[in-house]
């Protein structure tokens, strides 16, 4: 026989072979890759929730935002009116009597510098306002529970 051998019957060849300190090191990897897999969900989960999280607080900032400046101009309004109301007081000081206008109409009473009429007649809104326009008034926007009171 030249060059020839047979193969040796009953061994496989080395390479073949599993090393009995290969299964740990396999079984850690494993474990491993699971572990990081598992982080990798729960870091998605808590991101997505931090997300959510944070757009809430962002649409909380701007309702508090939108009722802080809604806040800062119904103020700008009270502090017109009460300065108003200072100014008619005022005159009404000056004036010597209860009224900065004239004497009131007959049937109308003087509260705090304004004359009031109060009607029981049942009119639209727009009505109301052409009826107060042809006596020379307006309408009344209440501004403190005193001239709530009045009526």
């Amino acid at each position: 026989m030249e060059g020839k051998y047979p193969p040796i019957q009953g061994k496989p060849a080395q390479r073949d072979q599993r090393l009995p300190q290969d299964d740990p090191w396999k079984f850690f990897c494993l474990a491993m890759t699971l572990m990081l897999l598992l982080l990798d969900l729960i870091l998605g989960v808590v991101l997505a929730e931090v997300l959510l999280f944070s757009n809430k607080m962002q649409e909380d900032l701007k309702q508090m935002d939108i009722q802080f400046v809604q806040g800062l101009a119904d103020a700008g309004h009270e502090r017109d009116i009460v300065w108003g109301e200072v100014f008619r007081q005022t005159e009404a000081v000056r004036a010597g009597n209860e009224s900065s206008c004239e004497p009131c109409h007959e049937n109308w009473t003087a509260f705090q510098g304004s004359c009031y009429q109060f009607s029981t007649q049942v009119l639209s809104w727009f009505k109301a306002k052409d009826h107060c326009t042809e006596k020379g008034a307006h309408l009344v926007i209440i501004n403190s529970q005193a001239e709530q009171q009045l009526a």
